[in-house]
């Protein structure tokens, strides 16, 4: 069954001028070991994230995982976002891709990180503008 099999919540790849509006992604019990991030979207050219609220899994071993994973995409707008409580991260960018990444708007009060990039994500690929802290 996918509920057996799948790490994340929701997932998109190899798309273009992808957007979500006005989306909540919650978990329910009974939780799941290997759950790990509830949106993950990877090589995505033209991406749009509004109003998307989002936390991590509700077990231990996703302690570490981002609600939000970003990789290879380009051309992308993290807007009105909502981090849930108890979130470590609420968006992680990675790949060597990824680029022209913009965060505004977002209320991240309850991540303890915010953003943030991986060790193949050039400089200035991210711009992070008017969050809610």
């Amino acid at each position: 069954a996918p509920y057996d099999t799948s790490v994340d919540a929701l997932s998109f790849r190899w798309a273009k001028n992808l957007k979500l509006r006005n989306v909540e992604i919650g978990w329910e019990a009974p939780a799941y070991a290997p759950w790990r991030s509830a949106l993950r979207i990877r090589d995505v050219l033209g991406l749009e994230l509004d109003d998307v609220a989002a936390g991590r899994a509700p077990v231990e071993t996703a302690a570490g995982a981002a609600a939000i994973v970003l990789e290879g995409v380009r051309d992308a707008v993290v807007r009105n976002g909502r981090s849930a409580a108890g979130t470590g991260t609420y968006v992680a960018v990675d790949g060597p891709a990824s680029d022209n990444i913009v965060f505004i708007g977002n209320d991240i009060r309850n991540a303890a990180k915010p953003f943030v990039s991986g060790p193949q994500v050039k400089p200035g690929a991210m711009r992070i503008l008017t969050n809610i802290n």
